[in-house]
């Protein structure tokens, strides 16, 4: 399953992946000359810390549980007793160094989708700090226009006068609020290639995923030694388990962000809801869509849903094996 995921990467993926990449790029682009940008946590240069961070963490937890095993078969340290290799220290290393290459490949898998989700990420919480100015705006006036309305019936009441509505400001924000809705389409466009681009690679990584946690929790009804033998692949579950299903977390956090500030300035600027229509159907539309690989859908939901099937597993093998112990004579 790794091999056939490095596969579909390299063959299927990686072309679609780059123009996705560089029309994200060029969003990014256009967003960052917003007015007034909000400062996000999810900032380039810290998404692009965090990729090297878990890349070097799979990679050293892969060779670190090799080093012991390389060390006394190229008799640095004494063999220990009754032990036996058939492969020399070159053959070993080499064994060593391909596995641990292609086990940092499909680890890389997960990571290029994580990169490209939270640029997403990064790009929607600009649209949204825009959104926030916009509405904090549009309820300052409303607030102050309720204020002089009060105060003009007051001083109306007292004088005997005939209260004339004043006309509406002109729509100062739908010329903003319009180009924010080209460009959070333009991110919609984005989200959608990178799953449907990414979606075979994403099944295949799963799935693996999946079998290396059952494989991990079926290691609990084994001895210690041989828990060592395959707790190397822990941070590699957890990258493509997890990475994916928390990364289409962050992007729907943000798109039901966007949706209630769509909501909230169209409460206080009803003039804008031909404006903010057709965006918050297109929010609402990418929150039902979002992380959707056909077979199942990216959710931090997921993740509870299969450690609830892994923990179901475990319950039944315990059973099994306390049966087995009773009726042992």
């Amino acid at each position: 399953m790794i091999y056939l995921s490095l596969m579909l990467s390299l063959t299927v993926g990686r072309r679609r992946y780059s123009r996705v990449l560089a029309e994200l790029c060029s969003v990014l682009k256009e967003l960052e000359q917003l007015p007034q940008p909000v400062t996000s946590w999810l900032r380039p240069s810290t998404i692009g810390m965090t990729m090297w961070a878990l890349t070097a963490g799979v990679t050293v937890s892969y060779f670190a549980t090799k080093v012991h095993t390389t060390l006394w078969i190229c008799e640095a340290i004494p063999l220990p007793v009754g032990a036996t290799s058939g492969f020399s220290c070159a053959e070993w290393v080499a064994l060593t160094v391909g596995l641990g290459y292609s086990t940092v490949s499909f680890a890389l898998i997960a990571t290029k989708f994580l990169l490209v989700g939270l640029l997403l990420a990064h790009g929607l919480q600009l649209v949204n700090g825009r959104l926030e100015a916009l509405a904090a705006a549009a309820a300052a006036a409303d607030t102050t226009a309720t204020d002089e309305v009060v105060a003009v019936e007051a001083v109306a009441a007292k004088a005997d006068v005939t209260l004339v509505e004043a006309a509406e400001p002109p729509l100062s924000d739908e010329a903003e609020l319009r180009r924010l809705g080209h460009l959070h389409r333009r991110l919609s466009e984005v989200t959608s290639s990178l799953c449907s681009s990414m979606s075979p690679e994403l099944t295949t990584l799963i799935a693996v995923a999946v079998m290396s946690q059952v494989m991990l929790a079926a290691l609990l009804f084994y001895p210690l030694r041989d828990m060592a033998f395959l707790l190397r692949y822990l941070p590699l579950a957890a990258v493509a388990m997890g990475g994916p299903c928390e990364t289409c977390q962050q992007l729907l956090n943000r798109l039901d962000a966007g949706r209630r500030l769509l909501l909230r300035l169209e409460w206080h600027r009803p003039q804008l809801g031909g404006t903010v229509g057709p965006l918050l159907r297109s929010v609402q539309h990418d929150l039902e869509t979002v992380g959707d690989l056909g077979l199942f859908r990216l959710r931090r939901s997921t993740l509870l849903s299969v450690w609830s099937t892994i923990a179901t597993y475990i319950i039944v093998m315990a059973q099994f094996k306390m049966s087995e112990m009773t009726s042992a004579p």
